[in-house]
C-alpha cells in the first residue's frame, strides 16, 4: 500500500468511526496505527536500500575507471 493509498484509508476511517461501538473503533483505530508504522518502516528501509544501491553502483563505476586505467598503463 502506498503513502496515497494510506492517506485514503485513513480519511475513510474517519467517517466510519462514528458509526463504529466503542470496541470496533479501538480495533480500527490499533489496525491503523499497526499499518502505518508499517509503511514507515518499509518506507524507511527502501530508503536505506536504495541509498546503498547508490553507493554500490558508484563503487562499480569508480572500479570500472580504475580498470581501464591500470589496462592502460
Amino acid at each position: 500500500m502506498c503513502q496515497d493509498e494510506m492517506e485514503q484509508v485513513m480519511e475513510l476511517s474517519e467517517r466510519l468511526l462514528p458509526t463504529l461501538d466503542m470496541n470496533d473503533t479501538a480495533t480500527l483505530r490499533q489496525s491503523l496505527k499497526n499499518t502505518e508504522q508499517k509503511l514507515a518502516n518499509i518506507m524507511a528501509s527502501s530508503q536505506r536500500q536504495q541509498t546503498e544501491m547508490e553507493k554500490r553502483a558508484q563503487d562499480w563505476n569508480e572500479y570500472q575507471v580504475f580498470k581501464k586505467c591500470a589496462l592502460v598503463l
